[in-house]
């Protein structure tokens, strides 16, 4: 049999959701980020880390120096020699990153600090079939370059399973972790009147969610803030919703916030009244607050050292045809880049600071 056929359309829950006039497709994603450091002691200098719907699945780091499971299931999802294969490409990528990130700090004549060299590619599926595909570089934190896959697509000679399919793959094997349904747990939060009230909900699974407010049955949308969809390390997701809102209009006025979830068809509704918002003023809610602050410095060391996965802030760089060239592979393999069309091979590319006009 084929053992990198992906599973069948048939095998995997994804599906649209049409909830009180707000639709939103369920997305399942794979990605790997990579991270090379420099001048950080008693720290991998280079860090590879994939990922499922933000749950990691596999790891490496130039300690260990060697592809290891985070799942068990991932035992069951590739051959036997995917670990030695993709151990081999990433002690590659190590080298590869030293080397990227002593090129970068010559071109930018920077002689010591901390640095790091950053990447990221992975695809995305959307309930209505939509694919998507990614993949950024970075540099101390900013884009030096990104390829949005919809647009334009690199084909290496040896076309493999590609990224979706992977992903497809990766879905039907952990299906009982990936797709489990778990409710949100929903709190408000109000530090104090000239602080937004924050509707927090945290604790759910799959990652899609739908979170408004509302004033007085009508649906808010100026002075909302709408957070990001983060990971809690357990397989369970947070997400935030504030709004900002004066102490007069809070007593003259009914504010609700509503959270709706597939693992439910009933919608959570918390209205705005003293006794069901937590605030630091408030000594029986230390509880609840430190594990939201707990989970909030989790996600903030992640961000920061192994699995910030979210788009790098571009600024001040662009490719440029001067100077040495930084070498930037695909890792961990070529056989899990590409977003539907192919394979991607690595290509040479050089940079050079850029002053906008």
């Amino acid at each position: 049999g084929c053992q990198l056929c992906p599973p069948s359309w048939s095998e995997i829950s994804i599906s649209s959701l049409h909830i009180h006039g707000h639709t939103f497709a369920l997305t399942y994603s794979l990605r790997y980020v990579f991270t090379g450091t420099s001048g950080i002691p008693d720290f991998p200098e280079f860090v590879g880390v994939g990922l499922v719907d933000g749950e990691p699945i596999d790891y490496y780091d130039s300690r260990i120096g060697r592809m290891t499971p985070r799942q068990d299931w991932m035992t069951k999802a590739v051959d036997a020699d995917y670990w030695d294969r993709e151990t081999q490409h990433l002690r590659g990528g190590e080298q590869v990153f030293k080397t990227n990130i002593e090129v970068a700090k010559q071109r930018f004549n920077q002689t010591g600090g901390i640095h790091t060299a950053q990447m990221m590619y992975g695809c995305e599926l959307d309930g209505d079939g939509t694919i998507r595909g990614y993949n950024l570089q970075g540099y101390d934190g900013e884009d030096f370059i990104s390829l949005d896959l919809n647009t334009l697509t690199w084909t290496a000679a040896n076309q493999k399973i590609t990224c979706i399919e992977w992903l497809k793959k990766y879905l039907d094997h952990g299906r009982d972790t990936l797709q489990k349904k778990v409710p949100p747990v929903v709190s408000l939060l109000h530090r104090d009147d000239s602080s937004p009230v924050i509707c927090h909900a945290t604790g759910f699974s799959p990652s899609g969610v739908v979170m408004f407010w509302q004033k007085d049955g009508l649906e808010l949308h100026d002075d909302v803030t709408v957070g990001e969809t983060v990971p809690n390390g357990d397989g369970t997701f947070q997400k935030r919703i504030s709004l900002r809102v004066s102490p007069e209009d809070l007593r003259e006025h009914v504010y609700t916030c509503t959270v709706q979830h597939i693992s439910d068809d009933r919608d959570v509704v918390k209205a705005v009244m003293e006794k069901q918002i937590l605030s630091n003023r408030n000594p029986t809610d230390i509880g609840m607050s430190g594990r939201i602050v707990r989970a909030f410095r989790f996600y903030m060391t992640c961000l920061t050292t192994l699995i910030s996965y979210y788009p790098f802030l571009s600024r001040f760089l662009k490719p440029s045809l001067v100077g040495p060239p930084l070498s930037l592979m695909h890792l961990p393999s070529p056989d899990v880049l590409d977003a539907g069309e192919g394979t991607w091979h690595g290509f040479p590319i050089s940079l050079a600071p850029f002053h906008p006009l």
